[in-house]
């Protein structure tokens, strides 16, 4: 059973109707490509920050870093998109009885300038093999 609850990692994920390469293309070696494609509802592209971070905090204003940097025309489409989702992973365990992660409010700002939603997502413990 996995033992200590802990901050994972988290996602950027952005919908569009149109294919996102101009993104991967613009942010290079920051990101890493979690997934590129076409869904029903349209292209979908799941991204990390390429930078190794420890918090939540560190994690999302790497990924508010790599969003300013975006030439204008790509921040146009960036406001544009069809969905910004930060989606926040944490790996549940037995211990501590009670973990916590924080987001500044200069983060959550930044975020909701986007308007862009921030999702938690906890993972159940499980058996390690």
């Amino acid at each position: 059973m996995t033992t200590h609850t802990n901050f994972l990692n988290v996602d950027l994920d952005l919908r569009s109707d149109k294919p996102l390469d101009d993104f991967i293309a613009a942010w290079g070696d920051n990101v890493h490509i979690m997934h590129h494609g076409e869904a029903p509802e349209g292209w979908i592209l799941t991204l990390e920050v390429g930078a190794q971070c420890l918090t939540i905090e560190a994690t999302l204003r790497e990924f508010l870093r790599c969003i300013q940097s975006l030439p204008p025309e790509l921040a146009t489409r960036f406001a544009n998109l069809k969905g910004r989702t930060f989606d926040i992973g944490i790996q549940a365990g037995e211990q501590p009885t009670r973990w916590h992660g924080a987001c500044s409010p200069a983060t959550l700002t930044a975020i909701a300038a986007l308007d862009a939603e921030l999702v938690i997502t906890v993972y159940a413990p499980y058996e390690d093999e």
